[in-house]
C-alpha cells in the first residue's frame, strides 16, 4: 500500500511541488500541502517502528527514501521545521548510512579514450 501511494499520488505531488512552475494550476505551497499528507502517514508508521519495513531497513524504505529525500530538499528549512521527528530521523539515518554513501559514489565522466570502469 505504501509503495502504491508513493509511486502514484505522492510521486505526482512531488513532481508538481518540485517543478511548480510547470504546473501553474496551483501554487507550490498547495502542491506541498498535498504531499504532506503522505509524509504524515509515514510519520505515523515510523512512530510505531524504526523503519517503514518494520524493525529493520528493508525494501519499502529503500524504495520510498529517494522520493522523500527529493521532497525534503525542495525546501529543507521547511521540512526540518515539520513536526515529523520520526520521519526526519529516518531520512537522516539513511542519508548518513554507509549504504547511501556507497551507492552515491561519484565517478569521472566516461570519455571515448577512458579506461573501462567495472562495477
Amino acid at each position: 500500500k505504501l509503495l502504491e501511494q508513493n509511486d502514484g499520488p505522492f510521486k505526482q505531488q512531488l513532481d508538481h511541488y518540485k517543478y511548480a512552475e510547470r504546473f501553474p494550476a496551483k501554487s507550490r505551497q498547495a502542491y506541498r500541502e498535498q504531499g504532506e499528507v503522505f509524509l504524515s502517514q509515514l510519520e505515523n508508521k515510523l512512530s510505531l517502528h524504526s523503519y517503514l519495513s518494520g524493525e529493520h531497513l528493508g525494501q519499502v524504505d529503500i524504495a520510498i527514501f529517494p522520493f522523500i529525500r527529493q521532497f525534503a530538499y525542495v525546501d529543507k528549512d521547511w521540512f526540518d521545521q515539520l513536526p515529523y521527528l520520526n520521519l526526519q530521523a529516518w531520512l537522516t539515518e539513511i542519508i548518513n548510512s554507509e549504504l547511501f554513501a556507497y551507492v552515491m559514489q561519484k565517478y569521472d565522466r566516461w570519455l571515448k579514450n577512458s579506461e573501462t570502469q567495472k562495477f
